[in-house]
């Protein structure tokens, strides 16, 4: 109860952001909260700016990237390779997290030129249709290139 009372204040007050995110097949969204940039301001912290995009692409790199850690991989949020950002680099494997709101072909394909691979992760609800732009909007001799996961893939429990 008093938990509520609380996250209703900081809301209210803009303090705090809600986020509802599927993480998993045949589970309800889960609830996650950030703090707004008056909230670190007040608090005098800097945003951890590790990542770009909204939310919920911040964090499906961060699982991502907590995924391979445990695997002993080296990996890079954003690593900057041959002039141009890959959202996750897990040692020479170039993974794409798309939320519908970037060109996920463009993104495809530039890694599949460098790298000759890619990993494309969306949520669960949005895999189908980026599954099926990128099809749609490459040659099919790229098909075989391409690895697809909704992010539950990557989850640890």
């Amino acid at each position: 109860y008093m938990a509520d009372k609380i996250t209703g204040f900081l809301l209210e007050k803009g303090l705090i952001r809600r986020h509802l995110i599927k993480l998993k097949k045949k589970r309800r969204s889960e609830v996650f909260y950030e703090l707004t940039e008056d909230c670190l301001g007040l608090l005098n912290l800097t945003p951890n700016n590790q990542g770009k995009g909204g939310f919920k692409h911040r964090l499906f790199q961060r699982i991502i990237k907590e995924y391979f850690e445990r695997k002993g991989q080296k990996v890079t949020i954003e690593a900057y390779k041959n002039g141009r950002l890959v959202d996750v680099l897990a040692g020479d494997l170039p993974i794409e997290v798309e939320t519908g709101e970037s060109d996920h072909v463009g993104n495809a394909v530039n890694d599949i030129k460098m790298f000759g691979k890619v990993v494309v992760v969306t949520g669960i609800d949005e895999i189908e249709k980026i599954k099926e732009d990128i099809l749609r909007g490459v040659s099919e001799d790229l098909y075989n290139k391409i690895t697809f996961h909704t992010i539950d893939f990557y989850l640890i429990d």
